[in-house]
């Protein structure tokens, strides 16, 4: 890559996945590096799934591809050359880059480095450890600020791992996003859900990866075991990793539903057209960080029923974690009080945490906050 690619990141680079895949790390860099932008702070993303964005080449996002260790060896030299003055590394599964961060520190050791961890499963993963959590708090005190994205992570951070002021204040990683851009929806999309909503009642929807933690058969399970489920139909959206065997199991299971599936990756406008259009959104994840999409719904005015495993938006409608009973009891009483909770959900007002990651670069590249 010539040299000229990086004189873009002259204050931010957001190490991190950029769409596609549309999911909750990649649509939070996406947002981000646009605030960015709007806020006049010149920043670049190193796209690290070496995936090109949706439609034509965009400035400033640059794909690197390869193996692991390329990936890890290209990243270190764009880090090096980059003439930034922030480096925000944007993780899920910490573990995927462990032994591969003493490489991109020394790539940065003039700069001001930023972590945000989005894993659900984080803390668990590393409390358990001490010779891990020995190891990442090394690491991590080589960092300026880290983001907690939920209180569990913050008291983690600063209690057990006593990495005192670099930890900021709680910033979820939802960042509002372009209604607007609804209208720009795929006129196939459109028609998929339009006709699926005329032969169905009730219209649920569900996403993300295709992996068990993400809670769809409990949702299949509960949908059967209502009165009314010849009336309901369920939508599912997967994108990102996907397990296989558990994928083969799962169609098998999903066919005994009413059901329309999008087994690719909808761009931003068409999948929050998608979440637009149903009833219920529901989040029955058993390990989540936030789940950025159940803020997108309560936003679209969807009503929004999630397990309780972690920090969930003002306005979701919580239910106990791999609880069937329960699951079914909340979804019923959603449905039978729909334009009550509809209701409800206009006194929400989200606000946009993007703002916060923005003031903390303001500060960190002195330069006043409006």
């Amino acid at each position: 890559m010539k040299r000229t690619d990086t004189k873009l990141c002259s204050s931010v680079v957001l190490l991190g996945g950029y769409p596609p895949p549309v999911g909750g790390i990649t649509i939070h860099v996406k947002r981000l590096h646009q605030l960015c932008l709007q806020n006049q702070i010149t920043c670049c993303v190193l796209n690290h799934l070496g995936s090109k964005p949706f439609g034509q080449p965009q400035s400033g996002i640059l794909a690197v591809s390869g193996n692991r260790v390329l990936k890890l060896i290209k990243l270190a030299f764009l880090l090096h050359q980059s003439k930034s003055s922030i480096v925000h590394i944007h993780v899920s599964k910490f573990d995927s880059i462990f032994f591969g961060m003493p490489f991109l520190l020394g790539a940065t050791l003039r700069k001001k480095r930023i972590l945000t961890i989005h894993s659900g499963a984080f803390v668990a993963s590393y409390s358990s450890n001490k010779i891990k959590r020995y190891l990442l708090k090394r690491i991590l005190k080589q960092f300026t600020k880290i983001i907690p994205v939920n209180s569990e992570q913050q008291q983690f951070l600063r209690d057990y791992l006593k990495l005192g002021s670099r930890i900021t204040e709680i910033i979820p990683s939802y960042i509002l996003p372009d209604i607007n851009s609804i209208n720009k929806v795929d006129p196939s999309i459109k028609e998929k859900i339009e006709k699926f909503r005329k032969e169905h009642t009730i219209v649920l929807m569900i996403s993300g990866m295709v992996l068990p933690h993400y809670g769809y058969e409990l949702l299949i399970e509960v949908v059967k075991s209502l009165p009314m489920k010849n009336h309901i139909g369920v939508i599912f959206s997967f994108y990102g990793e996907v397990d296989k065997e558990y994928k083969t199991t799962l169609l098998k299971k999903i066919n005994s539903i009413h059901h329309l599936i999008f087994d690719e990756n909808l761009q931003e406008e068409n999948f929050l057209y998608v979440l637009k259009s149903v009833d219920v959104y529901v989040r029955p994840t058993t390990v989540d960080s936030v789940g950025v999409v159940v803020a997108e719904a309560l936003t679209l005015r969807v009503p929004v029923l999630a397990s309780d495993v972690c920090f969930r938006p003002p306005g979701t409608i919580l239910f106990k974690s791999s609880d069937k009973k329960d699951l079914k009891e909340r979804l019923v009483f959603i449905l039978q009080n729909k334009e009550k909770v509809q209701q409800s959900l206009k006194a929400i007002q989200l606000p946009n945490y993007g703002e916060n990651i923005i003031n903390i670069y303001k500060e960190l590249l002195n330069i006043p906050k409006t």
